[in-house]
């Protein structure tokens, strides 16, 4: 097993033992035009490790992730058909210590099947198939005996920092309304959520190596009203709220959801 499948393998055990050993309660949803529920992205209390998953019409899981903020990091991004089924899901993973990654595309059908997986990491390259591939052992030659050298004292890595620019919605409106992010530069990258009425959430989030960045500069915002009658008109702007700086690791930025009189 190479030593990149070997890191992530291990942080992927860690991770899944954390994951699932323990509860969670700050979860944000996209939902089916009809009201059902379609993904879910929930953490724990600490905003650490947590947990993805995306459903089908009949309310079946049809994928599941770990998610993570600590030890590297784990995230899912996921884009939607026009009933709010999931489409696409785009999973990332990568180790604190190492230059080891690993990505999965998964695409699926309206009805939730499964029609593609494809696998990227950072041993094979992009667009592999067959993520983790045993080798043949082969046997060193024959060689006379000599005295072990003496081994090299060990070296320590500085590894960058991970660092998540969170997107806030504040809707200031007195209507239920759907908000979407689209990445400015991958258009299949797309999420969408509903704020009821004075409602704020997460709707994601940017991760960059050593610095906050606004979400502003990766994404476009857009928002409508949840009834198809409603005619208001809506706008997105940034917040006069500063951005929240909630750890060393994690900042904050608001977006104000404003109606047009």
């Amino acid at each position: 097993m190479r030593l990149g499948y070997f890191v992530v393998f291990c942080v992927f055990l860690f991770a899944s033992w954390c994951t699932y050993g323990q509860p969670f309660g700050n979860c944000r949803y996209t939902y089916f035009k009809n009201g059902k529920k379609a993904t879910s992205q929930c953490y724990d209390a600490d905003n650490r490790w947590g947990q993805a998953r995306a459903y089908n019409g009949k309310g079946e899981v049809i994928y599941e992730k770990e998610l993570r903020k600590i030890a590297g990091h784990s995230s899912v991004q996921f884009s939607f058909y026009e009933n709010g089924a999931v489409k696409k899901a785009e999973y990332s993973s990568a180790p604190d210590a190492g230059i080891q990654w690993y990505r999965t595309f998964t695409d699926f059908a309206p009805d939730g099947t499964i029609t593609s997986e494809v696998h990227q990491n950072y041993d094979d390259g992009p667009r592999t198939t067959a993520p983790f591939r045993r080798q043949e052992y082969v046997a060193p030659p024959t060689t006379t005996t000599n005295p072990a050298p003496s081994k090299p004292a060990p070296t320590t890595i500085a590894c960058a920092e991970i660092y998540s620019s969170e997107f806030w919605f504040i809707n200031t409106t007195p209507y239920s309304v759907v908000v979407t992010a689209t990445h400015k530069y991958r258009k299949n990258e797309m999420s969408s959520m509903t704020l009821r009425p004075r409602q704020s959430a997460k709707g994601g989030q940017v991760i960059q190596a050593q610095f906050f960045d606004d979400p502003a500069k990766q994404y476009d915002f857009s928002v409508r009203a949840v009834k198809p009658g409603n005619k208001t008109k809506f706008i997105l702007l940034p917040s006069d709220k500063k951005p929240e700086q909630t750890s060393k690791e994690n900042q904050r930025y608001y977006f104000d959801i404003r109606r047009i009189i």
